[in-house]
């Protein structure tokens, strides 16, 4: 193992901190832009809470007949 290690630590810091900048680059990269808010295609339109409380009554009792 000793004569493997023909690298200094002023190589291995330089080597590691590119490491590190690369991956900082490639992950700026991955963070694409979001896309625009779409527009509701609908206006809001206020209801008869009444009304709409017998559309769903009538429609649950016909749907069980």
């Amino acid at each position: 193992m000793r004569e493997n290690q023909n690298l200094s630590r002023r190589q291995f810091l330089m080597g590691s901190g590119l490491v590190v900048a690369g991956t900082a680059v490639g992950a700026v990269g991955f963070n694409s832009p979001q896309p625009a808010a779409v527009e509701w295609p609908w206006t809001y339109q206020p209801i008869d809470a009444k009304k709409a409380a017998q559309i769903a009554y009538d429609g649950y009792m016909g749907g069980h007949n």
